[in-house]
């Protein structure tokens, strides 16, 4: 192929054969944005995603982002702490044995049946 000099380099332009200048150029692809994300195929992926998605709260008087499934951590607690057994016990389930040892597990049960314990005692004296 003649190049823009005029010079003969001996390469041929043809069909898959495209002019030097067009070619990409050494440690460049094609496509630098990359390909796309993948798009979540069911309901369990759709879920996952908008779990780890930020969203921006205010707590306690402050502007924060936060992961959604941390925030959704805090609100069982909350409702935990406040009276709700069905949510201190689905906690309490979940906690995973593996990690911490027997002994820390049911103390922070105990703790926890204390707080709940407090809490009540604290709403029967307001309701009072």
């Amino acid at each position: 192929m003649t190049n823009k000099n005029g010079d003969d380099d001996g390469y041929e332009v043809g069909y898959r054969k495209p002019p030097k200048e067009h070619q990409f150029k050494p440690g460049q692809s094609g496509n630098l944005k990359g390909r796309g994300r993948k798009k979540p195929q069911g309901f369990v992926e759709y879920l996952v995603d908008m779990l780890s998605e930020n969203k921006t709260v205010k707590i306690d008087g402050e502007v924060r982002k936060e992961k959604v499934l941390k925030l959704l951590a805090r609100s069982m607690l909350n409702k935990a702490l406040n009276g709700d057994y069905k949510t201190l016990q689905w906690i309490l389930d979940a906690l995973p044995a593996e990690s911490m040892r027997a002994e820390e597990v049911h103390r922070t049960r105990e703790e926890l049946i204390e707080l709940m314990i407090a809490a009540g005692r604290k709403v029967d004296a307001e309701e009072k």
